[in-house]
Protein backbone atom coordinates (compact mmCIF):
# COMPACT_ATOMS: atom_id res chain seq x y z
CA UNK A 1 0.00 0.00 0.00
CA UNK A 2 2.51 2.77 1.04
CA UNK A 3 4.11 1.64 -2.68
CA UNK A 4 1.18 3.07 -4.35
CA UNK A 5 1.15 6.12 -2.47
CA UNK A 6 4.59 6.58 -3.25
CA UNK A 7 3.94 6.56 -6.85
CA UNK A 8 0.87 8.20 -6.84
CA UNK A 9 2.72 11.13 -5.18
CA UNK A 10 5.31 11.41 -7.38
CA UNK A 11 2.98 10.84 -10.66
CA UNK A 12 1.34 14.07 -9.34
CA UNK A 13 4.79 15.66 -8.98
CA UNK A 14 6.25 14.74 -11.81
CA UNK A 15 2.85 15.73 -13.81
CA UNK A 16 2.72 19.01 -12.37
CA UNK A 17 6.72 19.74 -13.17
CA UNK A 18 5.92 18.55 -16.78
CA UNK A 19 2.83 21.05 -16.94
CA UNK A 20 4.61 24.36 -15.25
CA UNK A 21 7.79 23.45 -16.99
CA UNK A 22 6.94 25.54 -19.90
CA UNK A 23 4.50 28.32 -18.22
CA UNK A 24 7.57 28.58 -15.81
CA UNK A 25 10.26 29.40 -18.77
CA UNK A 26 7.68 31.20 -20.85
CA UNK A 27 7.01 34.06 -18.23
CA UNK A 28 8.38 37.16 -18.04
CA UNK A 29 11.32 37.86 -15.70
CA UNK A 30 9.76 40.11 -13.59
CA UNK A 31 7.22 37.39 -12.65
CA UNK A 32 10.28 34.90 -11.81
CA UNK A 33 10.21 32.80 -15.03
CA UNK A 34 12.80 32.80 -17.89
CA UNK A 35 11.05 35.16 -20.99
CA UNK A 36 12.10 31.93 -23.12
CA UNK A 37 10.23 32.13 -26.38
CA UNK A 38 8.16 28.91 -27.71
CA UNK A 39 11.29 28.08 -29.93
CA UNK A 40 13.65 28.31 -27.15
CA UNK A 41 11.31 26.05 -24.67
CA UNK A 42 10.72 23.31 -27.75
CA UNK A 43 15.12 23.53 -27.97
CA UNK A 44 15.05 22.49 -23.91
CA UNK A 45 12.36 20.16 -24.15
CA UNK A 46 14.48 18.28 -27.69
CA UNK A 47 17.61 18.28 -26.25
CA UNK A 48 15.79 16.70 -22.78
CA UNK A 49 14.19 14.02 -25.16
CA UNK A 50 17.06 13.10 -26.75
CA UNK A 51 19.31 12.45 -23.45
CA UNK A 52 16.39 10.35 -22.24
CA UNK A 53 16.67 8.58 -25.00
CA UNK A 54 20.34 7.62 -24.35
CA UNK A 55 20.50 7.73 -21.29
CA UNK A 56 16.98 5.11 -21.01
CA UNK A 57 19.00 2.74 -23.46
CA UNK A 58 22.55 2.46 -22.05
CA UNK A 59 22.82 3.80 -18.36
CA UNK A 60 19.66 2.39 -16.85
CA UNK A 61 20.24 -1.40 -17.50
CA UNK A 62 23.52 -1.22 -16.01
CA UNK A 63 22.49 0.72 -13.22
CA UNK A 64 19.76 -1.51 -12.81
CA UNK A 65 22.05 -4.67 -12.57
CA UNK A 66 24.07 -2.62 -10.23
CA UNK A 67 22.07 -1.45 -7.80
CA UNK A 68 18.32 -2.92 -8.72
CA UNK A 69 15.36 -1.36 -9.23
CA UNK A 70 14.19 0.10 -5.28
CA UNK A 71 17.45 1.44 -4.99
CA UNK A 72 17.03 3.73 -7.89
CA UNK A 73 14.07 4.47 -7.30
CA UNK A 74 14.54 5.62 -4.02
CA UNK A 75 18.10 7.75 -5.45
CA UNK A 76 15.95 9.31 -7.89
CA UNK A 77 12.90 10.52 -5.19
CA UNK A 78 16.04 11.67 -3.15
CA UNK A 79 17.85 13.63 -5.88
CA UNK A 80 14.79 15.23 -7.20
CA UNK A 81 14.64 17.32 -4.33
CA UNK A 82 17.17 19.16 -4.15
CA UNK A 83 17.37 19.44 -7.80
CA UNK A 84 14.25 21.58 -7.98
CA UNK A 85 14.65 23.38 -5.21
CA UNK A 86 17.43 24.83 -7.32
CA UNK A 87 15.31 26.04 -10.08
CA UNK A 88 14.37 29.68 -8.55
CA UNK A 89 18.02 30.19 -8.46
CA UNK A 90 18.27 29.26 -12.36
CA UNK A 91 15.75 32.23 -13.32
CA UNK A 92 18.57 34.13 -12.04
CA UNK A 93 21.12 33.37 -14.37
CA UNK A 94 21.27 35.02 -17.89
CA UNK A 95 22.63 34.25 -21.40
CA UNK A 96 24.82 30.61 -21.46
CA UNK A 97 24.75 30.07 -18.17
CA UNK A 98 20.94 29.98 -18.28
CA UNK A 99 20.54 27.78 -20.92
CA UNK A 100 23.10 25.44 -20.44
CA UNK A 101 22.00 25.27 -16.24
CA UNK A 102 18.27 24.73 -17.67
CA UNK A 103 19.26 22.28 -20.22
CA UNK A 104 21.49 20.24 -17.50
CA UNK A 105 18.73 20.68 -14.82
CA UNK A 106 15.91 19.50 -17.18
CA UNK A 107 18.05 16.63 -18.43
CA UNK A 108 18.77 15.33 -15.11
CA UNK A 109 15.21 16.01 -13.20
CA UNK A 110 13.77 14.05 -16.71
CA UNK A 111 15.77 10.94 -16.06
CA UNK A 112 15.15 10.98 -12.96
CA UNK A 113 11.87 10.83 -13.27
CA UNK A 114 11.94 8.42 -16.03
CA UNK A 115 14.18 6.00 -13.66
CA UNK A 116 11.49 5.82 -11.44
CA UNK A 117 9.09 4.68 -13.44
CA UNK A 118 11.36 2.34 -15.18
CA UNK A 119 11.60 0.62 -11.71
CA UNK A 120 7.65 -0.25 -12.22
CA UNK A 121 8.88 -2.45 -15.20
CA UNK A 122 11.22 -4.34 -13.30
CA UNK A 123 10.14 -4.46 -10.20
CA UNK A 124 7.28 -6.72 -11.91
CA UNK A 125 10.12 -9.48 -12.99
CA UNK A 126 11.43 -9.64 -9.83
CA UNK A 127 11.18 -13.51 -8.66
CA UNK A 128 8.40 -13.53 -6.11
CA UNK A 129 9.82 -13.70 -2.79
Amino acid sequence: MSSIIVYCVFSLHDMAYTEIFSLWAESPKSLGGLNYTTDDVGMVLSITGACLLLSQTTFFPIAERIFGPIMIARISGVLSIPLLTTYPYIALLTGFMLTFTLNLASIVKNVLSVSFYMKIDCIDRLPNQ
